[in-house]
């Protein structure tokens, strides 16, 4: 074998730091984008529940069927959701009878809402003639 074929076999080591160079930088923007994805997946969980505790809230204060005597905020039970406080807001929707019901749920600076209408039948002896 002469020395000029024997040159070119294998890496020089300016070739393998520049393969570990890019091998790093891959290796730290995939870690980056898993960091990323990790927190929107977190933050996604985060409205999810608020979702559900707004709709649970909602039903919990509709069934109650006092509307007016109802509490308009407050928080709940269980230790991971003492930080979460829930508002309640009832006002006419434009028709007669008919009430637009809102349950909003915050937590950490995220918030979600559930919304409904419900109507108020009138006293008894209204309707008729």
């Amino acid at each position: 074998m002469s020395r000029g074929s024997r040159a070119r076999r294998g890496f020089t080591l300016i070739e393998a730091l520049a393969a570990a160079v890019l091998l790093g930088v891959g290796v730290a923007a995939a870690m980056g984008a898993l960091a990323s994805i990790t927190r929107a997946e977190a933050a996604a969980r985060d409205t999810d529940t608020l979702r559900r505790l707004a709709a649970a809230k909602l039903d919990e204060v509709v069934g109650l069927r006092d509307l007016q005597g109802a509490s308009t905020e407050g928080g709940f039970d269980g230790a991971e959701l003492r930080d979460a406080r829930w508002r309640l807001e009832i006002v006419p929707a434009g028709a007669e009878n008919l009430d637009r019901i809102r349950v909003t749920v915050e937590r950490g600076g995220r918030e979600a809402a559930a919304e409904t209408l419900v109507f108020s039948p009138p006293a008894s002896g209204v309707l008729g003639g």
